[in-house]
Parts: C-alpha cells; structure tokens; sequence
C-alpha cells in the first residue's frame, strides 16, 4: 500500500508554491550543464559585440568584393560600355552600379536636414555630438540651410560656407552667432588676390587653424572630378593622409563615361575613401526625365586613413560653386 502524506505537509498544503520552487530549482541546474562561449569581442569589457577594429576589417573585405564585381563587370559588356543604355535587349544595369556602397558606417547613419533635396547622409553624427560637448564647439563648414540648421541644433559646431558665386551668408538669425561665409574657390595653387579669390584646401584649414575636418562637403556643379583630384595629389605628393574623416559630394555624372568614372573612382578608393551611402537625385530625374538620363548622386564616403583622428581641432566643410544656392547663400 502506497505511503500517505501527512495531512500538514507542505505538499498537500501548498501544492502549487512546492512544484514551482522544484521547477526553478531545476531549471538552475539544467542551465549550469549547458555549455558556455568566449565572447567575441577583442576589446576590452565582456561585451560580445565586435570591436570598432573588427566592423571596419569587415566592411573593408566587403569592398574588396565589390571591387572585383566592378571590373568582373567591365570585362563581361567590355570597354564601349553606355553608362546609361536604352538598347535591345537592355543589359539591365546603369552607370551607379558600378559604385555601389559596399562599406558599412561602423556606427548609427542619420540624415540631416530636410527629408527633400538638400538633406545628407552622415556617419556617427553622435561621435560629433559627444566631441562638441567635451571639446566647447567646432569649427564646420557646410551649405543647404536645412543640413546646417540640424547641425547647429544638434552640435555645438561653427557653420562655415564657401561660394565664389554668393555674396553672403542667408540672413538666419539663429545662425547668426555661429554662421560665416567666405565668396572663395577651391583650386589647385593659391591666389588670394584673384577674383575670385582662390585657396588650396590646405591652405585654408591652416588659416583657420585646423588640422583635421570631420566632413568635407562638395557640390560644385561637375568641378568635383578636378578638384577632388588635386586636393588628393597634393596630399598624396606629401605622403599625407586626406585630413578628412568624411566626404559628402554630388556626383554630376552627365557625359562622363563608364571607364572615365571607374578612374577617377578608384584614385577616390586608393586615397583611403569607402562609400557607405548613395542617393539619387530624384528631383532632376524627375525634371529631366525626357531629356537626361539620371546623372545626379549623392555619395556619403569614410576616409579609412584618417577616421581614429577626432581629438584635434574637427572641421566640417562645404565647398559650394556654380550652383544657385538660394536657401542659404545670396
């Protein structure tokens, strides 16, 4: 015959209470048996997540990767390539996907400014954020009024702008205080009496007493190619690192052929630059849809050379000529 349990035990009392702390006890032990991993991590800390070290080895080989498709393609539809074909059978690529952003922003990516044209994409804008409030402010140099109205709000930083074809800086009063317009062109060899008055990029961050820009931001209506490609020479001939951590540009690719973009694309690569964010320009496309193929992009680029310099005297810079800027120029 089977044992009773006694009539105050806490089984026959307290059933529900008794079965659970048996279960959690269990469940305890069960865990313990399973087996353990090493973190991940070669940093410091116990986190598993991959060191800033590790993301940037990996973005680096996914780019290596879309390098190799880029000439893989090249070689497959050969060297007469049309940036933008319309033939039968369409061979179902255009001139973008040749430059396709293949590197990841190792931190959060946030667009600034207005969610129309005009606004930009940027890497870590938090790491500027965090950098303003330790170091007092910046000195940065930007453009469309919607991308420096966030910057201003957001980050202590000074705006600086650049445009040999506008006389002054928009009458905002809030920027007031922390907005500067200079009417000069970026070239090649300095001189500060022409008019316009010309400077070097390096010249000009000395006469402002920076070292180092955290975003440089081209738009100059198709002079990028000429001036992107001096600003790297100068700077290659010295053995110089870009003394950029970012660069924005619209590309004005209208005209330019297949081969002609990937050389001059690739001497952006060599100098340390990495896309990690495109973007149409949907309104000229839109405009020009019957007349112009869609030759208009923005391009957000990590200098891979130069991101682990953020404690010297930061910079965000906007190079702007021959367009209308009508927002924020007069």
């Amino acid at each position: 015959m089977a044992p009773h349990l006694p009539l105050d035990s806490p089984l026959r009392r307290y059933p529900r209470l008794v079965l659970t702390v048996v279960f959690f006890f269990v469940s305890l032990f069960l865990i313990s048996l399973l087996p353990s991993f090493p973190s991940s991590s070669s940093g410091k800390g116990t986190s598993s997540a991959p060191s800033l070290s590790e993301r940037l080895r990996v973005s680096e080989e996914m780019w290596e990767s879309s390098v190799k498709q880029r000439h893989e393609l090249m070689t497959k539809f050969g060297e007469a390539l049309d940036p933008f074909p319309t033939s039968n059978p369409l061979p179902y690529y255009v001139l973008w996907n040749f430059f396709t952003p293949s590197f990841n922003c190792p931190f959060e990516m946030r667009r600034v400014g207005t969610i129309m044209d005009g606004g930009r994409w940027v890497c870590g804008l938090s790491r500027l954020q965090e950098d303003a409030k330790r170091w007092g402010g910046k000195n940065c140099i930007l453009g469309e009024s919607s991308f420096e109205a966030e910057i201003l709000e957001t980050t202590k930083c000074k705006v600086y702008g650049y445009d040999y074809r506008a006389t002054r800086v928009h009458d905002n009063p809030a920027a007031k205080p922390r907005a500067f317009f200079f009417p000069y062109k970026i070239e090649a060899v300095d001189a500060h009496t022409a008019d316009p008055p010309r400077w070097t990029l390096r010249n000009l961050m000395k006469a402002h007493g920076h070292k180092h820009i955290s975003i440089l931001r081209v738009d100059v209506e198709g002079k990028e190619f000429g001036m992107l490609r001096e600003i790297i020479a100068d700077y290659r001939s010295k053995g110089e690192p870009l003394p950029f951590g970012q660069l924005q540009v619209e590309i004005h690719a209208l005209g330019k052929g297949v081969q002609e973009m990937v050389e001059w694309w690739e001497e952006l690569e060599e100098a340390g630059l990495r896309a990690f964010m495109t973007e149409p320009n949907l309104v000229f496309a839109n405009f020009a849809r019957k007349d112009a193929p869609p030759g208009l992009a923005e391009y957000s680029f990590i200098n891979v050379k130069e991101w682990a310099e953020t404690e010297s005297d930061e910079a965000v810079y906007e190079i702007c000529g021959g367009g209308d800027r009508q927002k924020w120029f007069r």
